[in-house]
């Protein structure tokens, strides 16, 4: 009998490792943010109920409104990864030039307005929906200011470089960032340990560390501290230089991951990592703002950092992707340090202005200039690069965009 003649074997699709992990990555951050969101307006419920006390904590209404948030934000990262997944591409729909996110810059001071309001008014309850608003307005505005125009290549690749921000980037540089902090706290122990005058004060400021509710008493506990040259050059160090050399590296982490596996242009490149530094900048907004007692302060001053994270996110972006087109490696070193640098002296001031004023005094304009600098170089930067980046009038195409 002959042997039977065998089928060809039914092609399989492949796996797109790049989706299952953006797949991933967007549903363990969705949970993860869920379950810190849910525990902790839990939290807030039973609080009263169980220690007895009359209050809200409002600051943990606060954060877990903006865990929330953050979690509802990755919905749409994890529904076209596995759409493309299950090979349903979402339909794709034409980019229209909304004013809407132009409107947000404009909209920023107003809500601010209504949460200074809402705290004199002490109507905290209606705060968690402004905080939101706050914490995203500029975000929004900005990333406009910087993508407008711009041939991006699917909401698939905007969503995930969105969600990259929110999860995988402060993931690893909180991890590293603390591996750091640790061991720079350990060389500030053993200095602490030689030094009888700081070694005394100890005692005194774990017994009124609880009842500090103000940065002005805060400062005064910490004085002799912060007023340490040594304990202040290893704040500075750890704040102005690892924090910027960590975060400014991994904020553009899925260009890192995606380039050795598709060809981008350098329009993509800078839409990707500015992508990626407005969801790390977003986390910040809505966790370092949840502070009612100045929430009006942060909110305002959040405005500059959002700035300078997307900006540099950017930038970083752009020069990896010309880096693997035109082999210009030297670009992405200049950049990189470009940004550590404005990051550092951005976290540099604010470090003086929030732990050693008195160093500052005569100098507060000049400091706050500083900062307003930095801001403005940040938005121009936006600007110029989405200037330059705009395909000609030539290559624009009408109509739909590629789904991906």
């Amino acid at each position: 009998m002959s042997p039977r003649a065998s089928r060809p074997a039914k092609p399989r699709p492949g796996y797109n490792w790049v989706s299952l992990t953006q797949f991933l990555g967007s549903s363990f951050g969705l949970l993860a943010y869920l379950s810190i969101g849910l525990s902790t307006l839990t939290y807030v419920v039973l609080q009263p109920l169980v220690q007895h006390e009359a209050g809200i904590g409002w600051d943990f209404l606060l954060s877990g409104s903006g865990a929330l948030w953050a979690a509802l934000l990755l919905v749409p990262s994890l529904v076209f990864s596995l759409a493309h997944l299950l090979q349903r591409p979402v339909p794709a729909t034409s980019r229209s030039q909304s004013p809407l996110p132009a409107l947000a810059l404009a909209a920023l001071p107003l809500v601010i307005l209504i949460g200074h309001w809402l705290l004199e008014q002490e109507h905290l309850i209606l705060l968690p929906p402004v905080h939101v608003a706050a914490a995203s307005l500029s975000v929004g505005g900005l990333v406009w200011l910087g993508i407008r125009k711009l041939q991006l290549g699917g909401r698939r690749l905007v969503w995930g470089g969105f969600a990259s921000g929110l999860t995988a980037a402060p993931l690893v540089s909180i991890l590293l960032e603390a591996i750091v902090g640790i061991c720079l706290l350990a060389m500030a122990m053993i200095y602490i340990g030689t030094n009888q005058d700081l070694l005394t004060q100890l005692t005194h400021i774990e017994s009124a560390l609880p009842h500090i509710e103000t940065r002005e008493e805060f400062q005064t506990l910490f004085a002799d501290f912060f007023n340490n040259p040594v304990l202040l050059g290893l704040l500075l160090t750890d704040l102005s230089l690892f924090t910027p050399l960590i975060e400014e590296l991994f904020k553009p982490i899925a260009l890192w991951l995606l380039i050795w596996r598709r060809p981008f242009t350098p329009a993509q490149g800078f839409a990707i990592g500015l992508l990626g530094g407005a969801g790390f900048a977003l986390l910040e907004n809505l966790f370092s703002g949840a502070n009612t007692a100045e929430w009006v302060f942060t909110s305002s001053v959040r405005f500059g950092a959002t700035a300078f994270h997307i900006a540099t996110a950017g930038l970083m972006g752009w020069a990896i992707v010309r880096a693997k087109n035109e082999a210009r490696y030297l670009d992405v070193f200049l950049v990189y340090g470009f940004n550590i640098l404005l990051h550092g002296l951005w976290n540099g001031i604010v470090v003086l202005q929030n732990f050693t004023p008195q160093l500052l005094a005569g100098r507060e304009v000049a400091a706050n200039a500083g900062l307003v600098a930095i801001t403005v170089l940040c938005v121009a930067i936006l600007i110029y690069m989405n200037k330059k980046l705009q395909p000609p009038l030539a290559a624009k195409r009408p109509g739909r965009t590629k789904a991906s």
